[in-house]
């Protein structure tokens, strides 16, 4: 999210109602990170009622705005890692499950994205699965340049 945006919209009481509501729901699917000192700072002003207050200590949580991806795989650092991504305001955050088990986060600014593109695949006509691939150019501060492709199962519902 943009935190200006956030600061403009926050002056209507029904906006920042919506804000901090949004702000915990993520905080409760553990979409953004609070260390426990955070945690805590944070029910404390829950519970007085100053929501104001709340949200201007959310912006400074990991992940702040961040909507997480449902369980995907990603081709890098190398092929078919299983990973948890992270979509935001400033960039892409990826913490990916390396072969060895180690983990690692890796953080694409959206400055530094070229280009991308998103593909939509069906298993069949009759399956409600879709295979949703989203693949973009990456420019690392070295000026190399890299395809990254984030592969992820999107389940859509169909009316009857």
């Amino acid at each position: 999210m943009d935190r200006s945006l956030d600061k403009t919209v926050m002056q209507n009481s029904c906006a920042l109602n919506l804000l901090c509501t949004q702000a915990v729901s993520h905080m409760r699917r553990g979409w953004s990170c609070p260390t426990e000192q955070q945690h805590q700072t944070l029910n404390a002003l829950l519970e007085t009622g100053q929501k104001r207050e709340f949200l201007e200590a959310a912006w400074h949580l990991k992940y702040y705005g961040y909507i997480q991806v449902d369980p995907c795989t990603c081709d890098y650092p190398e092929p078919d890692c299983p990973a948890v991504v992270r979509v935001g305001y400033e960039g892409i955050s990826c913490c990916i499950k390396l072969p060895s088990n180690q983990i690692q986060e890796d953080h694409f600014e959206i400055s530094r994205i070229k280009c991308w593109r998103v593909n939509m695949f069906s298993k069949s006509s009759i399956d409600d699965e879709v295979l949703l691939d989203l693949s973009f150019e990456y420019c690392f501060a070295n000026k190399s340049c890299k395809w990254i492709t984030i592969h992820t199962k999107q389940v859509s519902t169909s009316p009857d």
